[in-house]
Protein backbone atom coordinates (compact mmCIF):
# COMPACT_ATOMS: atom_id res chain seq x y z
CA UNK A 1 0.00 0.00 0.00
CA UNK A 2 3.23 2.27 -0.53
CA UNK A 3 3.36 5.70 -2.34
CA UNK A 4 6.55 5.21 -4.30
CA UNK A 5 5.14 8.20 -6.67
CA UNK A 6 4.50 10.44 -3.71
CA UNK A 7 8.27 9.65 -2.82
CA UNK A 8 9.53 10.73 -6.41
CA UNK A 9 7.35 13.78 -5.81
CA UNK A 10 8.80 14.40 -2.40
CA UNK A 11 12.42 14.29 -3.52
CA UNK A 12 11.43 16.48 -7.09
CA UNK A 13 9.76 19.33 -5.19
CA UNK A 14 12.48 19.81 -2.43
CA UNK A 15 14.97 19.89 -4.62
CA UNK A 16 13.40 22.69 -7.06
CA UNK A 17 12.41 24.54 -4.20
CA UNK A 18 16.10 24.25 -2.35
CA UNK A 19 16.63 25.94 -5.93
CA UNK A 20 14.52 28.71 -4.89
CA UNK A 21 15.00 28.91 -1.82
CA UNK A 22 19.25 29.35 -2.24
CA UNK A 23 18.72 32.25 -4.09
CA UNK A 24 16.38 33.49 -1.45
CA UNK A 25 18.67 33.14 1.33
CA UNK A 26 21.67 34.24 -0.76
CA UNK A 27 20.72 37.35 -1.97
CA UNK A 28 19.79 38.57 1.53
CA UNK A 29 15.50 37.78 1.36
CA UNK A 30 15.26 40.82 -0.59
CA UNK A 31 16.96 43.01 1.96
CA UNK A 32 20.20 44.88 1.17
CA UNK A 33 23.22 43.98 -0.79
CA UNK A 34 24.22 39.95 -1.26
CA UNK A 35 25.74 38.15 0.73
CA UNK A 36 29.35 37.71 0.01
CA UNK A 37 30.53 34.44 -1.70
CA UNK A 38 33.91 34.02 -3.64
CA UNK A 39 33.84 34.16 -6.92
CA UNK A 40 33.55 30.79 -9.12
CA UNK A 41 33.37 32.56 -12.63
CA UNK A 42 37.08 32.02 -13.62
CA UNK A 43 38.17 29.11 -11.62
CA UNK A 44 40.97 27.45 -13.38
CA UNK A 45 41.77 23.98 -11.86
CA UNK A 46 45.81 23.30 -11.63
CA UNK A 47 46.14 19.78 -12.58
CA UNK A 48 48.26 19.17 -9.63
CA UNK A 49 44.97 20.33 -7.45
CA UNK A 50 42.33 18.19 -9.38
CA UNK A 51 41.03 16.07 -6.69
CA UNK A 52 41.16 12.26 -7.41
CA UNK A 53 38.10 10.33 -6.86
CA UNK A 54 38.67 9.62 -3.11
CA UNK A 55 39.71 12.51 -2.23
CA UNK A 56 36.70 14.20 -3.38
CA UNK A 57 34.49 11.37 -1.48
CA UNK A 58 36.37 12.34 1.55
CA UNK A 59 35.66 15.49 0.84
CA UNK A 60 31.93 15.86 0.05
CA UNK A 61 30.41 12.62 1.62
CA UNK A 62 32.65 11.68 4.19
CA UNK A 63 31.06 14.41 6.35
CA UNK A 64 28.21 14.00 8.53
CA UNK A 65 25.23 15.98 6.58
CA UNK A 66 23.31 16.02 9.72
CA UNK A 67 25.25 18.80 11.39
CA UNK A 68 22.69 21.51 9.35
CA UNK A 69 21.92 23.40 11.84
CA UNK A 70 19.07 25.74 13.33
CA UNK A 71 21.72 28.57 14.47
CA UNK A 72 19.83 31.87 13.56
CA UNK A 73 20.93 33.75 10.29
CA UNK A 74 21.55 37.57 10.80
CA UNK A 75 20.02 40.04 8.17
CA UNK A 76 20.84 43.54 8.62
CA UNK A 77 20.65 44.03 12.72
CA UNK A 78 17.90 41.37 12.25
CA UNK A 79 18.51 37.78 13.71
CA UNK A 80 15.76 35.37 12.74
CA UNK A 81 15.92 31.34 12.98
CA UNK A 82 16.19 29.75 9.57
CA UNK A 83 13.49 27.30 8.24
CA UNK A 84 14.00 24.17 6.99
CA UNK A 85 13.80 25.62 3.05
CA UNK A 86 16.07 28.23 4.45
CA UNK A 87 18.77 26.35 5.57
CA UNK A 88 18.70 23.53 2.62
CA UNK A 89 18.95 26.83 -0.04
CA UNK A 90 21.56 27.91 1.78
CA UNK A 91 23.19 24.25 2.23
CA UNK A 92 22.90 23.54 -1.48
CA UNK A 93 24.05 26.61 -2.20
CA UNK A 94 27.39 26.60 -0.68
CA UNK A 95 28.19 23.04 -1.82
CA UNK A 96 27.82 23.84 -5.05
CA UNK A 97 29.91 26.91 -4.97
CA UNK A 98 32.27 24.12 -3.45
CA UNK A 99 31.84 21.94 -6.57
CA UNK A 100 32.39 24.77 -8.61
CA UNK A 101 35.85 25.35 -7.23
CA UNK A 102 36.68 21.85 -7.34
CA UNK A 103 35.65 21.56 -10.88
CA UNK A 104 33.72 18.87 -10.49
CA UNK A 105 30.16 20.79 -11.10
CA UNK A 106 29.95 19.18 -14.37
CA UNK A 107 30.12 16.06 -12.70
CA UNK A 108 26.09 14.94 -12.33
CA UNK A 109 26.86 11.56 -10.22
CA UNK A 110 28.74 14.02 -8.07
CA UNK A 111 26.42 16.67 -8.12
CA UNK A 112 23.00 13.92 -7.35
CA UNK A 113 24.93 12.61 -4.30
CA UNK A 114 25.29 16.27 -2.94
CA UNK A 115 22.11 16.94 -3.38
CA UNK A 116 20.45 13.61 -2.59
CA UNK A 117 22.65 14.00 0.65
CA UNK A 118 21.80 17.68 1.71
CA UNK A 119 17.47 16.14 0.93
CA UNK A 120 18.29 13.39 3.26
CA UNK A 121 19.54 15.39 6.44
CA UNK A 122 16.62 17.59 6.05
CA UNK A 123 14.41 14.38 7.00
CA UNK A 124 16.21 14.10 10.40
CA UNK A 125 15.57 17.76 11.36
CA UNK A 126 11.57 17.16 12.16
CA UNK A 127 12.02 14.67 15.48
CA UNK A 128 8.78 13.01 16.87
CA UNK A 129 8.64 11.84 20.61
CA UNK A 130 10.04 8.44 21.15
CA UNK A 131 8.30 6.13 23.32
CA UNK A 132 9.48 2.90 25.70
CA UNK A 133 8.40 0.33 27.22
CA UNK A 134 8.37 1.62 30.18
CA UNK A 135 5.60 4.47 29.18
CA UNK A 136 3.18 1.59 29.14
CA UNK A 137 0.60 0.38 31.59
CA UNK A 138 2.24 -3.22 31.17
CA UNK A 139 -0.04 -6.01 33.23
CA UNK A 140 1.47 -9.82 33.65
CA UNK A 141 -2.25 -10.80 32.65
CA UNK A 142 -2.16 -14.05 30.26
CA UNK A 143 -4.95 -16.00 28.69
CA UNK A 144 -7.63 -15.39 25.87
CA UNK A 145 -9.75 -12.83 28.29
CA UNK A 146 -7.25 -10.42 29.09
CA UNK A 147 -5.76 -10.86 25.43
CA UNK A 148 -8.84 -9.93 23.61
CA UNK A 149 -10.00 -7.20 25.98
CA UNK A 150 -6.35 -5.82 24.63
CA UNK A 151 -7.38 -6.26 21.57
CA UNK A 152 -10.43 -4.84 21.71
CA UNK A 153 -9.41 -1.48 23.23
CA UNK A 154 -7.07 -1.05 20.66
CA UNK A 155 -9.51 -1.57 17.77
CA UNK A 156 -11.61 0.84 19.77
CA UNK A 157 -9.17 3.54 19.72
CA UNK A 158 -8.41 3.46 15.71
CA UNK A 159 -11.93 2.63 15.23
CA UNK A 160 -12.78 5.94 16.64
CA UNK A 161 -11.14 8.29 14.29
CA UNK A 162 -13.33 10.62 12.80
CA UNK A 163 -11.35 12.78 10.52
CA UNK A 164 -12.99 11.81 7.04
CA UNK A 165 -10.43 13.81 4.51
CA UNK A 166 -6.87 11.91 4.24
CA UNK A 167 -3.44 14.30 4.66
CA UNK A 168 -2.75 13.76 1.30
CA UNK A 169 -5.81 15.29 -0.30
CA UNK A 170 -5.96 18.12 1.85
CA UNK A 171 -1.73 18.85 0.84
CA UNK A 172 -2.82 17.68 -2.49
CA UNK A 173 -5.51 21.40 -2.80
CA UNK A 174 -3.03 23.15 -1.25
CA UNK A 175 -0.12 22.65 -3.66
CA UNK A 176 -2.81 22.98 -6.63
CA UNK A 177 -4.75 26.43 -4.86
CA UNK A 178 -1.44 27.97 -3.23
CA UNK A 179 -3.81 28.82 -0.16
CA UNK A 180 -2.61 28.56 3.63
CA UNK A 181 -5.65 28.77 5.19
CA UNK A 182 -6.40 25.07 3.48
CA UNK A 183 -4.15 23.53 5.51
CA UNK A 184 -5.72 24.42 8.91
CA UNK A 185 -8.45 21.30 7.71
CA UNK A 186 -5.04 19.44 8.92
CA UNK A 187 -6.15 21.08 12.45
CA UNK A 188 -8.77 17.97 13.43
CA UNK A 189 -6.45 15.13 12.25
CA UNK A 190 -3.10 16.57 14.67
CA UNK A 191 -5.96 16.89 17.50
CA UNK A 192 -7.19 13.42 16.95
CA UNK A 193 -3.74 11.78 16.85
CA UNK A 194 -2.45 13.36 20.42
CA UNK A 195 -5.75 11.88 21.42
CA UNK A 196 -4.86 7.92 20.73
CA UNK A 197 -1.28 8.66 21.54
CA UNK A 198 -3.03 9.35 25.30
CA UNK A 199 -5.76 6.55 24.60
CA UNK A 200 -3.11 3.73 23.60
CA UNK A 201 -0.36 4.66 26.84
CA UNK A 202 -3.74 4.61 29.00
CA UNK A 203 -4.33 0.91 27.73
CA UNK A 204 -3.46 -2.43 29.90
CA UNK A 205 -0.96 -4.55 27.72
CA UNK A 206 -0.08 -7.88 28.19
CA UNK A 207 3.93 -8.19 28.00
CA UNK A 208 3.10 -11.02 25.35
CA UNK A 209 2.10 -7.81 23.44
CA UNK A 210 4.65 -5.26 24.66
CA UNK A 211 6.89 -4.81 21.71
CA UNK A 212 3.86 -4.73 19.30
CA UNK A 213 2.15 -2.17 21.12
CA UNK A 214 5.08 0.00 21.44
CA UNK A 215 5.93 0.03 17.80
CA UNK A 216 2.31 0.64 17.39
CA UNK A 217 2.31 3.81 19.55
CA UNK A 218 5.46 4.88 17.66
CA UNK A 219 4.14 4.90 14.65
CA UNK A 220 1.32 6.97 15.62
CA UNK A 221 4.02 9.53 17.37
CA UNK A 222 5.59 9.73 13.98
CA UNK A 223 2.37 10.11 11.79
CA UNK A 224 0.98 12.87 14.42
CA UNK A 225 4.55 14.50 13.66
CA UNK A 226 4.10 13.81 9.61
CA UNK A 227 0.74 15.57 9.85
CA UNK A 228 2.33 18.80 12.03
CA UNK A 229 5.11 19.44 9.78
CA UNK A 230 2.73 18.99 6.76
CA UNK A 231 0.91 21.94 8.66
CA UNK A 232 3.74 24.25 8.70
CA UNK A 233 4.22 24.14 4.56
CA UNK A 234 2.84 27.45 4.08
CA UNK A 235 5.60 29.15 6.44
CA UNK A 236 8.30 26.07 5.37
CA UNK A 237 7.35 24.28 2.39
CA UNK A 238 10.55 21.93 2.51
CA UNK A 239 9.33 20.93 6.32
CA UNK A 240 6.01 20.12 4.68
CA UNK A 241 7.18 17.88 2.06
CA UNK A 242 9.63 16.22 4.98
CA UNK A 243 6.27 15.64 6.87
CA UNK A 244 4.47 14.17 3.79
CA UNK A 245 7.70 11.81 3.81
CA UNK A 246 7.08 11.43 7.79
CA UNK A 247 3.59 10.65 6.98
CA UNK A 248 4.22 8.35 4.60
CA UNK A 249 6.87 5.96 6.14
CA UNK A 250 5.08 6.13 9.79
CA UNK A 251 1.55 5.01 8.13
CA UNK A 252 3.58 1.55 6.45
CA UNK A 253 5.08 1.09 10.55
CA UNK A 254 1.68 1.83 11.93
CA UNK A 255 0.11 -1.20 9.25
CA UNK A 256 3.02 -3.36 10.09
CA UNK A 257 2.55 -2.86 14.13
CA UNK A 258 -1.03 -3.63 13.91
CA UNK A 259 -0.72 -6.32 11.76
CA UNK A 260 1.33 -8.34 14.23
CA UNK A 261 -0.85 -7.32 17.07
CA UNK A 262 -3.42 -9.37 14.75
CA UNK A 263 -1.13 -12.27 13.97
CA UNK A 264 -0.47 -12.71 17.62
CA UNK A 265 -4.44 -12.22 18.59
CA UNK A 266 -5.07 -15.03 15.96
CA UNK A 267 -2.83 -17.43 16.68
CA UNK A 268 -4.72 -17.52 20.20
CA UNK A 269 -7.86 -18.07 18.76
CA UNK A 270 -9.11 -14.53 18.72
CA UNK A 271 -10.25 -11.45 16.40
CA UNK A 272 -8.65 -7.86 15.61
CA UNK A 273 -11.77 -5.90 14.19
CA UNK A 274 -10.26 -2.90 12.52
CA UNK A 275 -12.44 -1.10 10.25
CA UNK A 276 -10.18 -0.21 7.37
CA UNK A 277 -12.55 2.50 5.91
CA UNK A 278 -11.96 4.59 8.82
CA UNK A 279 -8.19 3.48 8.86
CA UNK A 280 -7.82 4.95 5.44
CA UNK A 281 -8.03 8.74 6.11
CA UNK A 282 -5.57 8.36 8.86
CA UNK A 283 -3.42 6.18 6.72
CA UNK A 284 -3.36 8.59 3.39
Amino acid sequence: MRHQSKQTFIISAVCALAVAGAAWYVFGNGKGAPAARPSTENVQADAATVPTDSEWRNEFFGQSTSTMTTSPAKIGSTTQALTLTDRLGRDLFSKFVDLKQADLIGNADVVDQTADNLVTASYGQVKPKTYSQSDLILTAATGTAAFQAYGNAVVSVFNSYKASRNGSAIMQDYLTNSDPSILSQLDPAIAEQKAMIAELLAIPVPLAFAGYDIDAVNAMSSLEAGTEAMRSTGADTVKGMVGIGMHTSAAQSLVDALDAIAIKLRDNGLGFGLDWSVMNPLLN
